[in-house]
């Protein structure tokens, strides 16, 4: 299992993906838009297809924090791998790239451990 979802975050990238997706609905809006010559709705549409990525790319960055260490994650991935690369390094991070632990609570009241196995259920006993 990922860090984003150990860490209960993968949330936050769905709401990243929402905006991203308004992005590309606000582009299919302006192309039907630009032949009205309506002024204030194509104003409108470029406006929102500048901020829309904007803030979700903010949203990424600050949103997603490591519960140990309070790094940002999203901000060590940008600088490290390519454009292509960072959603895929994102949800693929076993650990916090800055402390790299993963002291993640278990399923069990505290229990550290990977993921819900066997083992993870003695140690509970």
């Amino acid at each position: 299992m990922s860090w984003i979802k150990n860490t209960k975050q993968a949330w936050k990238l769905i709401i990243f993906y929402f905006f991203i997706y308004l992005t590309f609905f606000d582009l299919i809006a302006l192309i039907f838009i630009i032949p009205n010559e309506n002024e204030v709705a194509q104003l409108i549409a470029f406006i929102l297809i500048v901020t829309f990525p904007i803030f979700a790319f903010s949203w990424l960055c600050v949103s997603i924090k490591c519960p140990e260490c309070g790094c940002m994650p999203v901000w060590n991935i940008l600088k490290t791998v390519s454009n292509k690369q960072i959603l895929q390094k994102l949800t693929n991070i076993k650990d916090c790239p800055d402390c790299e632990k993963n002291k993640v609570p278990g399923p069990w009241y505290g229990i550290p451990c990977q993921s819900f196995d066997i083992d993870c259920l003695i140690e509970l006993f």
